[in-house]
């Protein structure tokens, strides 16, 4: 299964990076279209993860550009948007809108 992690901040995509990294997996830096990302795993079972950048309409873009590019592509997960919401939030928390 091929993941597209999609994270408005670079230092969301970086906490998101180093949770992974704690976990043992290794990235390697892409590019994707023009824009930078991290791969996660091999062979068929890959996350990749970028930043999709600020705003509704910009994050829009980069995540299409980014979808439209990657071959293969399962499942795109907004990722590190809600973190803001709540102090007591950490990493790898999921936050779902009722």
């Amino acid at each position: 299964m091929k993941i597209l992690a999609a994270i408005p901040l670079e230092r969301e995509l970086d906490a998101l990076a180093d949770a992974l990294r704690e976990l043992g997996l290794r990235e390697r830096r892409v590019e994707i279209g023009r824009l930078p990302a991290l791969a996660f795993g091999e062979g068929a079972a890959r996350l990749i993860a970028a930043a999709g950048g600020l705003g509704k309409a910009q994050f829009a873009i980069q995540t299409l550009h980014l979808a439209e590019r990657i071959e293969g592509l399962d499942l795109v997960v907004c990722a590190g948007t809600g973190g803001g919401l709540d102090p007591s939030l950490r990493v790898g928390d999921a936050v779902i809108a009722t």
